[in-house]
């Protein structure tokens, strides 16, 4: 195999968080990813990855099951977007108090093209961390693993993190305060 060169982009991460998603216990989208992780069509190579990092803050009143669903594309609707394979179905374990952070962070990996548009095969791994308690211990929620082998590498896409929530409560809240999309 001859080496290529490497190239890295970054894009930079936007001037204000982004709407905190409350009240709601349908999958989310945490951000608008054509805006803050957009994929430029024909950007995706074999053996490419990207690396999302996001993060912000959490809360909530009661002990609440949470899960993450990184998805590859641009649509508005998060679930019309690719699964990459979501987290399990994780409790809080208590009261996390307002303002309370969260990170995550995944990285795709582009497997395969093909000239037709709709067959390109990408995958990837990440985990969330998020917070248990009102003392702020955390845990490590694992999330990918999915082979998509229908990824449209010939338009504009992108990469986003949705939530899901399981008891619908304005107390139960999550933003985005920052992501970043690096190649």
């Amino acid at each position: 195999m001859i080496p290529r060169p490497v190239y890295a982009s970054y894009l930079d991460a936007p001037p204000a968080s982004a709407t905190a998603q409350a009240t709601f216990t349908a999958e989310a989208e945490l951000w608008n990813p054509a805006l803050w992780t957009p994929i430029p069509a024909f950007d995706m190579v074999p053996g490419k990855t990207y690396i999302l990092r996001c993060g912000g803050i959490c809360q909530s009143a009661t002990t609440v099951n949470w899960t993450f669903t990184p998805r590859f594309g641009q649509s508005a609707t998060a679930t019309t977007n690719l699964n990459l394979g979501a987290s399990a179905v994780v409790p809080a374990g208590g009261t996390i108090p307002a303002s309370s952070p969260w990170y995550a962070e995944f990285v795709m990996v582009v497997r395969s093209l093909n000239i037709a548009a709709s067959l390109a095969t990408i995958t990837g791994n990440g985990y969330v961390v998020w917070p248990t308690t009102a003392i702020l211990s955390g845990q490590v929620i694992p999330m990918g693993g999915t082979v998509v082998t229908t990824a449209d590498h010939t338009t504009n896409q992108g990469l986003v993190l949705d939530a899901t929530c399981g008891t619908s409560a304005g107390t139960n809240s999550i933003q985005a305060q920052w992501m970043s999309l690096s190649s």
